[in-house]
């Protein structure tokens, strides 16, 4: 009797970093991967986006909220499923005490919440070749936001990645480290799938630069 084939590991078809900030981090490639396409309009798509999704010379304060919405449409030539992780080290502080609140969602799904980073923000299964989805950002600054958090500056940094079930009768992929094709103790079924990363991409993601709230306006 045939037993029912185990899925085997997942690879990565395809990856791109969005690194918050003006300046790119060094030791990032700055090669584009070719699957995945981002948009910041869902009609025009590239490697890169033409802009930040926050913009870093905008300083935010107290009761501020705003929108970002980024497009990601898969590439590859195969069904994928897509994952996007948020990382902002320097706000993982007003995001522990509720100074500031970060939600993300993907097209039509529910809204996730951060409440540390890293933290997936949207995940997409079975994204069909040549489809897109939006991914909304919504940034929040509490109206009553301690001072301690003024003048700090948190860059947004988005980890794009799409999977995909590797075969177990396919060859190496170019790149990918030796000793992940290991035997499974459990099912001792060899696993011939590999995690490689595909392409790395930075652009400029935006910034969040927390400031005191406005002065009053002073009336004649």
């Amino acid at each position: 009797m045939n037993r029912p084939r185990r899925p085997g590991r997942r690879r990565a078809v395809g990856m791109a970093l969005l690194a918050g900030g003006l300046l790119l981090q060094p030791g990032v490639p700055a090669s584009a991967d070719p699957r995945i396409g981002l948009s910041a309009d869902g009609r025009s798509y590239a490697d890169s986006l033409t802009g930040p999704l926050f913009d870093p010379a905008v300083r935010w304060v107290p009761g501020d909220v705003r929108t970002g919405t980024l497009w990601v449409r898969n590439e590859s030539g195969e069904t994928a499923d897509l994952a996007v992780t948020l990382d902002a080290p320097a706000l993982a502080g007003p995001l522990a005490r509720g100074e500031l609140s970060i939600t993300g969602r993907a097209g039509d799904g529910e809204s996730a919440p951060v409440a540390a980073v890293p933290a997936t923000v949207a995940a997409v299964p079975d994204l069909a070749p040549g489809a897109s989805v939006p991914l909304e950002l919504r940034v929040a600054m509490a109206a009553g936001a301690d001072e301690s958090t003024f003048g700090l500056t948190g860059d947004l940094g988005l980890q794009v990645r799409l999977t995909g079930t590797a075969g177990d009768g396919g060859g190496r992929v170019a790149g990918v480290a030796d000793g992940l094709g290991d035997e499974l103790a459990a099912t001792g079924t060899t696993v011939r799938g590999w995690v490689v990363v595909l392409g790395l991409l930075a652009v400029g993601a935006g910034a969040v630069v927390l400031g005191p709230r406005r002065a009053a306006r002073r009336t004649t």
